[in-house]
This record gives C-alpha cells, sequence and structure tokens, in this order.
C-alpha cells in the first residue's frame, strides 16, 4: 500500500468502482415505466398489489419496497397510506414549495399537495342529518381551573355539534 501511495499518490485509496452505478440498478427508463403504468393504469392500487400486477401483466419483476421508493421519490402515496405519511409528505412538499422561486414548480408542488389532501377518504359523509351520531369525550381544563370532561355528539352529515354535556 505505502508502494502503491507512492506510485499514485491518494488516488491510490480510491475504490475502481467509484462513479459507477451498481450492476443490480435498475434502468431509468424502467423506472419513468413503473410510474408511468401507476399514473394511468394501475392508480387504484396498493404498491404490494402493484408490484403484483407489474410481474403478472407487464413482465417488470421488481420489490414492493422498490415500488415504495420509486413512487415516494414522485410523491404518489399509496390507497393505504397512513395519515402519518400524508402529513409527512405534504410537511415535505410544503418546504419544498417555500425554497423554490419558479412559478411552474410552485404549481407543480401545489397540485401535488392537493392530490395528497384529496386522496383516498377514509370514509364518505352520512348523507342525511341524523343519519349517524358520533360522540366524544376528553379531559381538559375547560371551564377555568378544574379539569372536567366534556362529551360532545357530532352529527356526521353536517359536523354540527348536536349536544354538549360536562361532568
Amino acid at each position: 500500500m505505502i508502494q502503491g501511495y507512492k506510485i499514485h499518490g491518494k488516488d491510490y485509496f480510491v475504490h475502481g468502482n467509484r462513479g459507477r452505478k451498481p450492476t443490480h440498478t435498475i434502468k431509468e427508463d424502467i423506472k419513468n415505466t413503473i410510474i408511468y403504468l401507476y399514473r394511468t393504469k394501475y392508480y387504484d392500487a396498493n404498491f404490494e398489489h402493484f408490484s403484483e400486477l407489474l410481474e403478472k401483466y407487464e413482465n417488470i419483476k421488481v420489490s414492493p419496497s422498490t415500488v415504495r421508493s420509486f413512487l415516494m421519490e414522485e410523491f404518489i402515496l399509496s390507497p393505504m397510506a397512513h395519515r402519518s405519511t400524508k402529513k409527512r409528505v405534504k410537511k415535505q412538499l410544503e418546504e419544498q414549495r417555500k425554497n423554490t422561486a419558479s412559478k411552474k414548480e410552485l404549481e407543480s408542488i401545489s397540485n401535488k399537495i392537493v392530490e395528497i389532501e384529496d386522496a383516498h377518504p377514509r370514509r364518505p359523509r352520512c348523507a342525511y342529518f341524523g343519519e349517524m351520531i358520533q360522540m366524544d369525550a376528553s379531559d381538559h381544563l375547560w371551564f377555568g381551573d378544574v379539569k372536567t370532561q366534556l362529551h360532545v355528539a357530532v352529527d356526521d352529515s353536517t359536523g354540527a355539534i348536536v349536544g354538549a354535556r360536562d361532568s
């Protein structure tokens, strides 16, 4: 190693694969095809099912985690995404929106934020008033210095408070 250093200098210690992509790297055109297929043909499938569909119908064999990483780079969320994932991605997009100056990029980021907010609601609201009343209670300093429990009943269709009681 000392002789190599004397002959080649610091370059002797640089690994031979530096600057090369690994042999198992998925090509950029396949990655773009996967993203295109999800946006156009398989948009309602979750990532696990989408990877199975790719293998079965498109002859593209990739793992669900690879599919997820490709789609998450484009801020595309699974229909099965948790609320915390949606919030995290929305926060990342809002940071990008603050740091960008281009109007075209601002519009693109804003559209992605709207897509995330509108994506896959958990359950549609009921159609009629009184069809479902949701109830909840919490223990806080609601009225002065004494902790009290506030029980609230809310109509699902309108979001109106139907009743409230402290105890």
